[in-house]
C-alpha cells in the first residue's frame, strides 16, 4: 500500500528540526541517516512524501526529545502550516462557520487529516459539547509505523486549536488500541 503525507506537513517538520538546539539537531540527523532535510524542506507543498521516510525522521525526533518533547515539537512544527500555511483555509472556514471556538477547528480536523494523509486511516469527532470534543483516529497502519510517535504528533497538532482561537485547553489521550490503529483524544477548554 502507498502510505504518504503531504509535503507541506513534512516541510514543517524538517524546518522545525533545523530550529532545535545544535546538539539535539545533530542527534536527530544521526538517528535518521537516510533522511535529507534539505530535500524534505522543499517548499513544493502539494506533493507527497513517502510515510516511511517521514516516520524515519519523526522516530529520530522522538528518540532525541522524548515523548513529552515530541508533543511540544509537533505543536511548534504545525503552528504555521495550520494557521498561516497549507491548512489555513480550512481553519478560516471553521472559524467563519463555528466561531472563535476550538470546536470548529476539531470539526474541520477530519477534513484536514483526509487531505493531508494518504492511506493512514481516518479521523473524526465522535462526541462534542460546548467545552469539549472527543476525536478518534481509526485504521492507522500501526503494524507499519511507530504508533506512539504518530499518536503524540497528532496530540501536539490538536493543541494548535487552542492557540488559534486564543483559549486555554488540553488534549489527553483517553484510549489506544495499537493492534487496530485506534486512538481517542479528549480535547477540553
Amino acid at each position: 500500500m502507498d502510505y504518504a503525507i503531504r509535503r507541506a506537513l513534512n516541510t514543517a517538520v524538517a524546518t522545525s528540526v533545523s530550529t532545535l538546539p545544535d546538539a539535539e539537531r545533530l542527534r536527530v540527523l544521526r538517528e535518521a541517516p537516510n533522511v535529507d532535510l534539505d530535500r524534505l524542506a522543499d517548499r513544493w507543498i502539494l506533493g507527497w512524501v513517502d510515510m516511511h521516510t517521514h516516520m524515519e525522521l519523526c522516530d529520530a525526533i522522538r528518540a532525541v526529545v522524548g515523548s513529552e518533547g515530541n508533543v511540544r515539537f509537533w505543536q511548534r512544527a504545525m503552528r504555521d502550516v495550520i494557521t498561516k500555511g497549507f491548512f489555513a483555509n480550512l481553519v478560516n472556514t471553521a472559524i467563519r462557520v463555528y466561531g472563535m471556538t476550538p470546536l470548529g477547528y476539531f470539526k474541520m480536523f477530519s477534513r484536514g487529516y483526509e487531505y493531508g494523509t494518504r492511506n493512514l486511516g481516518s479521523m473524526r469527532v465522535v462526541k462534542f459539547a460546548e467545552r469539549f470534543a472527543d476525536l478518534e483516529l481509526s485504521a492507522f497502519p500501526s503494524r507499519e509505523f511507530s504508533f506512539d510517535c504518530f499518536v503524540e504528533g497528532l496530540q501536539g497538532t490538536l493543541m494548535v486549536a487552542y492557540e488559534t482561537v486564543k483559549v486555554s485547553g488540553e488534549v489527553t489521550i483517553t484510549a489506544t488500541e495499537e493492534a487496530s490503529g485506534i486512538v481517542r483524544y479528549h480535547c477540553a477548554w
